[in-house]
């Protein structure tokens, strides 16, 4: 195969899912890093859940709990808010070995997506959507926002990973930043005024004085790539570019010139926005009057 990137696989595994239909039948689809550790409690729990879910919730996700490799007792999280790449946990770091934690552990109120270290999928969702090409990091938040819903949490359903802390490199910064800038752009979060660029230009200036080059064209690269737009993105190899990201080189002066190159390229895509979301509010405005 080709290497297509975590995105890849995972829109790989839907697809032999869909292809097995006739011999396999299949009403879910449950996508899982490779890397976890799960115990097989977890299935059998799904399977009875699903089989005993009322229609009314036929079509949600269920979402599996992340507890820590290092400390078995921690739940790392149980659902995900996405709050704009800002991200808030449902059940952050609880230690389980509490009964207090016991209590609303099944509650879910405001989550929107799961992580895909356990996150299941009705097929018929399955069937219409595959994930966004985006190699590594965020596949699973636009796949996750893009169904909607609130997705269902049940104790014992849940698996052991390495959690974000353990996981950072200059290439995860580069695929976290061009990533969340798409998720938001195309679920309209991006606020376009002086904040994107002031944000975007205090990730590089942290980088710049702790000397780490690679970082800081990493974060320069993600906006780059993130404002070359989506037919580039459906276009692009993504093996191609990670192997270039696997050997980014770690040049202060290619990074002064880079930055301020690029960041002219953002002032002009922030202007272009401003002008189309106020032309777009101007005939909502003139609709809504005619009405």
């Amino acid at each position: 195969n080709s290497n297509t990137g975590g995105s890849g696989g995972f829109a790989r595994g839907m697809e032999e899912t869909l292809i097995s239909m006739d011999v396999f039948p299949a009403t879910h689809v449950v996508l899982m890093d490779d890397d976890v550790i799960l115990q097989v409690e977890s299935l059998y729990r799904l399977r009875a859940l699903l089989s005993l879910m009322k229609e009314e919730y036929a079509q949600e996700m269920v979402a599996g709990r992340m507890f820590c490799i290092d400390r078995p007792h921690i739940q790392y999280t149980a659902v995900e808010i996405w709050n704009k790449g800002d991200i808030r946990h449902i059940g952050w770091n609880q230690n389980m070995a509490d009964k207090q934690s016991l209590w609303s552990m099944n509650e879910n109120k405001c989550g929107e997506y799961g992580g895909w270290w356990f996150a299941c999928f009705p097929i018929e969702f399955v069937k219409e959507n595959r994930p966004l090409p985006f190699f590594l990091h965020c596949d699973d938040v636009e796949y996750g926002l893009r169904h909607g819903g609130t997705p269902i949490i049940l104790n014992g359903i849940q698996v052991w990973h390495e959690s974000h802390e353990y996981r950072k490199s200059y290439i995860i910064e580069y695929y976290d930043l061009r990533n969340s800038l798409i998720v938001n752009s195309i679920y309209e979060f991006l606020d376009y005024d002086e904040k994107l660029e002031k944000n975007w230009i205090e990730r590089i200036s942290k980088y710049h004085k702790e000397k780490n080059w690679q970082w800081e064209l990493a974060v320069i690269l993600g906006m780059n790539d993130f404002l070359k737009g989506t037919v580039w993105l459906k276009e692009c190899n993504g093996a191609y570019i990670h192997s270039l990201l696997l050997h980014l080189p770690g040049c202060r002066w290619i990074n002064m010139l880079m930055w301020r190159i690029v960041r002219v390229k953002l002032r002009i895509y922030i202007k272009k926005m401003r002008k189309k979301r106020y032309i777009s509010k101007s005939e909502d405005k003139i609709y809504n009057l005619n009405r």
